[in-house]
């Protein structure tokens, strides 16, 4: 499994682009990217070291919020988790 991060590119320098991921810039190399990109584009970075171009989701909704979103979901999953487990110790 792989891990990617979306990140907003603010700025290409030749094969080097300067890309926002929530708030902290990053520089990537574009030699790796799939497709020709430029300042504004979003990439999907990936841990490795792979970078993909990707179209922005159309919700009207920003990136941060979608997040938190799943944060705030993946949260009360593990809250649910917890306490199903802890019931079962404790029968």
């Amino acid at each position: 499994m792989c891990l990617g991060v979306p990140g907003r590119i603010v700025a290409v320098e030749g094969l080097v682009a300067r890309v926002e991921f929530w708030g902290v810039r990053r520089e990537v190399r574009l030699d790796v990217v799939d497709e020709p990109v430029a300042e504004g584009d979003w990439v999907l970075n990936h841990v490795g070291g792979d970078s993909l171009h990707v179209e922005p989701i159309e919700t009207g909704m920003p990136v941060r919020t979608r997040m938190l979103l799943i944060f705030a979901g993946l949260l009360v999953a593990l809250y649910l988790l917890t306490n199903f487990m802890l019931d079962l110790y404790f029968r």
